[in-house]
């Protein structure tokens, strides 16, 4: 438990001791530990999550604090998550966000190509993401985007973020 605490408060000391809890057999106490390692924001817990996107019980915290690391080497290893047989799966959504969240040419070059998927929610978060970016090359997949989808909802949302592109 103070490994948490000091997680929580952002103390670097933390990263160690909550990389170590890791290899508990309780998914409560590994979930906390990835949420924990995510805030605090140090690059030595990018491999060992990295290392966890095959563990079904906690890909979703896994994946999450790779997005709150911020680190270009957890790229790869969340765009294989998006080839997931399971289409319409919330890890897809999930991966896109963090993608998003870590920028980078890799991750917009892969969040464009996103804006052509089947999935309307990873089509929505792959816009989210690169309209938050304010990358223009955006603008014409998203036009495209906007006709295809089927969810007014999803459009409408769409349509907002290409019209904060095209400002």
């Amino acid at each position: 438990m103070a490994a948490f605490a000091l997680g929580f408060l952002g103390n670097a000391r933390a990263v160690e001791p909550l990389i170590s809890l890791l290899d508990e057999s309780s998914s409560l106490v590994k979930t906390r530990s990835i949420m924990s390692l995510g805030r605090l924001g140090n690059a030595r817990a990018v491999k060992p999550l990295i290392a966890l996107l095959s563990s079904e019980d906690i890909k979703t915290a896994a994946v999450l604090a790779l997005g709150d690391l911020g680190d270009q080497r957890a790229v790869p290893h969340l765009s294989n998550l998006l080839t997931t047989e399971e289409m319409f799966s919330s890890i897809r959504i999930f991966s896109t966000e963090s993608i998003g969240k870590i920028g980078g040419e890799e991750a917009i070059l892969l969040l464009l190509s996103l804006l052509e998927d089947k999935d309307e929610l990873v089509v929505l978060e792959s816009a989210k993401a690169l309209g938050e970016m304010d990358e223009s090359r955006a603008i014409e997949p998203l036009e495209s985007a906007i006709e295809r989808v089927r969810d007014s909802w999803v459009k409408s949302k769409l349509e907002e973020i290409l019209a904060g592109l095209k400002k």
